[in-house]
C-alpha cells in the first residue's frame, strides 16, 4: 500500500481520504500504517483548526435554532401551558386582544383575562399574568441568544483542535426552564 496521508479518526486511521484502517494489530493494513509513522509519517488530526471551529459552529447553530422553548408555565400549582413557539405566538396573541377591548373600552385592564382549557379542566390567566408570563419568556429567549453570541465568539476563538473538540458551549443555556406565576 503507497501511503501519502493518514488522519486519526479516533477507532481508526483514514490513509489517502479513501481507506478507513481499524485500530487492530491484527490487521495488516494498521501495521503498514504504523510501519510508516516509524519511518517519518506524520499522522494529521481528524479535523483541521478550521474545519472544527466550522464543525462547532454547525453544531452551535443546530443546538441553538432546534430550541423549540418549550417550557411549562404554572399558575397557582396547576400546570397549564406547555410554552413552544406556539405557546409564545398564544400569549402574544392573547394579550394584544385584551388590550384592544380595553382601548375599546369593552373590559377594564383589572378585568382583562382570558378563558383557557387544559385537560379538560380551565383557568382564567389575567392580562398581569400573560404579560408575567410572556416575560419571563422573553428573558428566557434573549438570554439564550447572548449565550449563542458569545459561544459563537468564543468558539471562533479557540485555538486549537482539542479546545474546539472539548469546548461544551451548552454549559449556560437555559433549556426546560418552567415558569411558575
Amino acid at each position: 500500500m503507497n501511503i501519502v496521508k493518514v488522519k486519526d479518526k479516533n477507532n481508526c486511521f483514514l490513509v489517502n481520504e479513501i481507506l478507513s484502517v481499524p485500530k487492530d494489530l491484527g490487521n495488516t493494513d494498521y501495521k503498514e500504517v504504523l510501519k510508516w509513522i516509524e519511518n517519518g509519517g506524520i499522522v494529521e488530526p481528524e479535523f483541521t483548526l478550521s474545519e472544527a471551529i466550522f464543525k462547532k459552529l454547525e453544531n452551535l447553530d443546530n443546538y441553538h435554532f432546534n430550541d423549540i422553548e418549550i417550557r411549562q408555565c404554572k399558575i397557582n400549582n396547576y400546570f397549564i401551558l406547555q410554552l413552544s413557539g406556539e405557546g409564545r405566538s398564544l400569549i402574544q396573541e392573547q394579550i394584544s386582544l385584551l388590550l384592544q377591548k380595553i382601548k375599546l373600552n369593552l373590559i377594564t385592564e383589572e378585568d382583562a383575562s382570558f378563558e383557557y382549557f387544559y385537560n379538560g379542566g380551565s383557568i382564567e390567566i389575567s392580562l398581569v399574568q400573560l404579560r408575567q408570563i410572556y416575560v419571563a419568556m422573553l428573558d428566557i429567549v434573549n438570554s439564550n441568544y447572548q449565550n449563542y453570541k458569545a459561544e459563537t465568539y468564543t468558539i471562533k476563538n479557540l485555538s486549537t483542535v482539542e479546545a474546539v473538540e472539548s469546548h461544551d458551549f451548552t454549559v449556560n443555556y437555559l433549556k426546560n426552564q418552567n415558569i411558575t406565576l
